[in-house]
């Protein structure tokens, strides 16, 4: 999502938003069909708010810490590899990791590599590039 954008405006980019007959952004047409989809997948989001005012819960509904005890890789790679290889076994529908530290990006992409599930799960996070290269 467009921070700067509305929620409308970010659900309909792709689309090409509603104009006017004087070339305009039709915004009552467009907050218009932004509820109608969004009641049709019962989610309750303010139209008119820009996206960067959503919380996180409101931007990722489907996102869920798998853990009330998260597993920490204490700045170690080798464990980061480890901790998602067992989190993949565990969590076989998983869609997506989060790994934010400069160690635990690249071992979870080894992890993905290894496990083969690489191109199933949407890996994103924080490193350094001279660690993303090896």
């Amino acid at each position: 999502m467009f921070g700067d954008l509305t929620v409308s405006e970010n659900m309909f980019l792709n689309d090409g938003l509603p104009l006017t007959r004087f070339g305009l952004v039709d915004w009552k047409r467009l907050h218009g069909n932004a509820r109608r989809v969004l009641r049709q997948m019962e989610a309750n989001l303010p139209v008119h708010r820009p996206a960067r005012y959503l919380s996180v819960g409101q931007r990722f509904p489907g996102m869920r810490n798998l853990s009330a005890t998260p597993k920490v890789t204490e700045e170690d790679q080798a464990m980061a590899t480890q901790v998602t290889i067992d989190t993949v076994k565990a969590y076989p529908s998983l869609d997506g990791i989060f790994a934010i530290t400069s160690v635990a990006l690249p071992g979870a992409a080894e992890a993905l590599a290894k496990t083969g599930a690489h191109d199933n799960i949407f890996l994103v996070g924080l490193s350094t590039p001279n660690s993303m290269r090896r």
